[in-house]
């Protein structure tokens, strides 16, 4: 059985597939490359990225995961963060839930706009937007309070979760 080709890739040459890169670290918002569709394996892909340091993300990972709550196993906040398309804006609210001097109402504002910003008037994905909204409203207040207690908030701030 001899074959005309050679295939050294790593889904045994079914095609080739659409990839990106995350790029993260400390004091770095986690930013996403565009993505290379339908990129040939058998080539290095090169991503031209520059990320500026942003204050905000400097903490130890204090709570900036994603879409979801810290105690979800990471692969499945990733999951959550790609389906819905939101990553960007649950990390900034994850960053605001920690910011003392942020009332949490004004996170669960800007968590919102930042979704919809996203959508362009899709109404499925606002739909899901004001799914994720809701839940973060109806549930986020004890992930709020117990990330401004680690960090040392005043207890008029880590109150300020409350809506």
């Amino acid at each position: 059985n001899r074959r005309w080709y050679h295939c050294r890739a790593w889904d045994d040459c079914w095609g080739n597939p659409d990839i990106y890169c995350e790029v993260s670290g400390t004091c770095l918002q986690p930013t996403s490359t565009p993505t290379k569709n339908n990129f040939n394996q058998a080539n290095t892909a090169y991503f031209d990225v520059n990320v500026a340091t942003d204050s905000d993300f400097c903490e130890e990972n204090y709570g900036w995961n994603g879409c979801g709550p810290s105690s979800i196993p990471d692969f499945l906040t990733d999951i959550a963060s790609d389906v819905a398309g939101f990553r960007d804006a649950c990390n900034k609210h994850d960053v605001c839930y920690v910011d003392c001097n942020r009332p949490r109402q004004q996170c669960e504002d800007e968590f919102k706009s930042n979704m919809y910003a996203e959508c362009d008037d899709y109404f499925l994905c606002e739909f899901l937007a004001d799914l994720y909204a809701a839940g973060v409203t109806e549930l986020g207040g004890e992930y709020c309070a117990a990330g401004r207690a680690v960090i040392g908030c005043t207890s008029e701030q880590v109150d300020s979760c409350n809506l």
